[in-house]
């Protein structure tokens, strides 16, 4: 009889254990995001493709968050090359992943789908059409709050080919 009058209190503390922790993951994620706000401007250097020598590009950037999403774009330019970049983003607290595409000025979207790990966003990239004999990569964005981001993406040379960095910017506020 005792245990019965305590089960109704005793399942509401092991529910409120359960689902407390969701509560700030999802202010962390928040948090993370907010990072990214604001202008942006630096350089790095993009790969034409995998076996070119990298180009030295200079970029500027804008990002914006809400609670559950990014929205990075911006253009990075050289003498030969200007291109667009953006990557839009949405967190899902239910399955801790986040979704969304990556558009190059001029080709179709790509779909990222991936994970935080600490301070970096690590994402598949699945392009719409094959890129250096493949529709897969895997693009990082990190982030560690001083001011700076940094966005690679890295590739294989060719289908079981070894990985290389085909993109690299950082960028500061």
């Amino acid at each position: 009889m005792r245990i019965r009058k305590w089960a109704p209190l005793a399942a509401a503390l092991l529910i409120t254990t359960i689902l407390t922790p969701a509560i700030p993951a999802a202010a962390d994620e928040a948090t993370f995001l907010s990072r990214f706000e604001g202008k942006w401007s630096g350089g790095g250097s993009m790969k034409p493709t995998a076996r070119a020598p990298g180009v030295p590009l200079d970029c500027v950037a804008s990002g914006n968050s809400g609670a559950r999403t990014l929205s990075l774009g911006g253009k990075c330019s050289a003498v030969i090359l200007s291109r667009g970049l953006s990557a839009d983003l949405k967190y899902d607290p239910g399955t801790n992943r986040y979704t969304g595409v990556y558009i190059t000025e001029g080709d179709p979207p790509a779909a990222l789908n991936g994970t935080r790990a600490g301070d970096a966003l690590v994402l598949a990239v699945k392009w719409p059409k094959p890129v250096n004999g493949d529709s897969d990569a895997t693009m990082i964005i990190r982030n560690a709050g001083n001011g700076k981001f940094s966005f690679t993406v890295r590739d294989a040379v060719e289908p079981g080919g070894p990985i290389i960095t085909t993109a690299n910017f950082t960028l500061s506020k």
